[in-house]
């Protein structure tokens, strides 16, 4: 019995030896501080006398003399230098758009006293584009922390680092990402209303030593409205095509476009409210009402973006009524001359001008009296024919007075 207790004595003390060995080991490894080389940072350095300064894990702050050539850090301590005047724009592998690199270097020591040169760099995207709301922007950028000395390799740092982001924006998120590892990239979305060109965006680490302003470029909807021709026959008797085409915008397809008119009357085909497809273009049609000198189009977009047309001219149906009436004609003559009974010839060509009339009336109106020609497929010749066309089989049913 006594043996034992000396044994379970024994162990006692050897487990309290042990683990009083490990927490001074973890003690020296968290006290553990390294030297860290600056002749690296003070060569890039814009003016090499520069004071740095030295962020420690609790947040305090401590300034590097300018002449010294060497600091000793902890790990979790970073040295901040300002390495430029300006951001300097460098090759990144995410995002799209400009990278601009900040002009500021972190440096600092991992656990094993490997040094760490850390630059913030900020890929612009693709702008602020318009969104579904009324002068509504957002665009995506990506900020990363890249590892100056091994861009490839990911490295988990001692402490993480946090970017801040602010600017004359409704929002931003992540305003304030961290970074816990080397060669990392994190998406930011950023919404403004009705911003100014170029958006400036300020980028820092929270002191003003690292803020530095990144311009982020306003991308405005292009909208344009054009017509197939300059001119159409007045009172409903002809129509122009409409095509409305949309650029510099998000999710084009479905975007709600709609139409109206500007200096005269008319009617939109198949509606005034369309729809843009993913290309960002819709097409209609508009047919005339009265006469009028300039009559404009106006497209609408769902987010205010508008855009007008070249003026548009209401004109007399002078070449429509030729035409509808020649062609009325033209059939009464060839149906008069083939046929075995031949009608007065005034009669006949009266009534096959009134045919060919209203043949070419109901054909405008989307009504083909010829089966073989649908309605809409042409402009004034096709009108003529298919005037002609009423007239040779529709005189014939008719009580046209017989000559004498």
């Amino acid at each position: 019995m006594k043996k034992e207790d000396e044994m379970s004595t024994r162990d006692r003390v050897g487990m309290v030896l042990i683990t009083a060995l490990l927490c001074l080991g973890t003690a020296r490894q968290a006290g553990a501080q390294f030297p860290l080389d600056l002749a690296v940072l003070r060569s890039s350095m814009p003016r090499p006398d520069t004071a740095m300064v030295v962020t420690a894990v609790d947040g305090a702050l401590r300034t590097v003399a300018p002449g010294a050539k060497t600091v000793t850090l902890s790990p979790g301590e970073y040295v901040f230098a300002r390495t430029a005047e300006r951001a300097t724009e460098v090759s990144a592998p995410a995002g799209t758009g400009r990278a601009l690199q900040l002009p500021v270097t972190l440096a600092t020591v991992g656990a094993s006293g490997a040094q760490i040169a850390l630059g913030i760099v900020v890929r612009t995207g693709s702008g602020l584009m318009l969104r579904g709301q009324a002068s509504q922007h957002e665009g995506r950028i990506y900020v990363g922390l890249v590892n100056l000395l091994d861009p490839v390799t990911t490295l988990t740092l001692p402490a993480p680092v946090q970017v801040t982001l602010a600017g004359p924006v409704e929002s931003i998120s992540p305003d304030q990402p961290h970074f816990e590892a080397t060669n990392t990239f994190v998406p930011v979305t950023v919404v403004a209303r009705a911003p100014r060109d170029p958006v400036e965006l300020r980028v820092s680490t929270g002191f003003d030593l690292t803020e530095t302003v990144v311009p982020l470029s306003v991308i405005g909807a292009n909208v344009s409205v054009v017509l197939s021709v300059p001119s159409i026959a007045g009172y409903g008797f002809e129509t122009a095509d409409i095509t409305v085409q949309a650029a510099g915008t998000h999710d084009l397809a479905g975007t709600p476009v709609t139409l109206s008119l500007e200096g005269g009357g008319g009617s939109f085909a198949p509606a005034s409210q369309l729809s843009l497809d993913a290309n960002g273009r819709a097409s209609g049609t508009l047919r005339s009402s009265r006469l009028s000198p300039n009559v404009v189009v106006v497209a609408t977009l769902g987010n205010g973006t508008s855009a007008r047309s070249a003026p548009l001219a209401y004109v007399w149906p002078t070449a429509w009524l030729l035409f509808a009436v020649g062609g009325g004609l033209l059939g009464g003559a060839v149906r008069r001359l083939s046929g075995k009974q031949r009608p007065s010839l005034t009669a006949a060509m009266a009534v096959s001008a009134i045919l060919g009339g209203i043949a070419a009336g109901l054909y405008t109106l989307g009504v083909s009296l010829v089966p073989q020609i649908p309605a809409g497929i042409g402009g004034q010749l096709v009108v003529a024919v298919v005037a002609a066309l009423s007239a040779i089989g529709g005189v014939g049913l008719l009580p046209v007075p017989k000559k004498r």
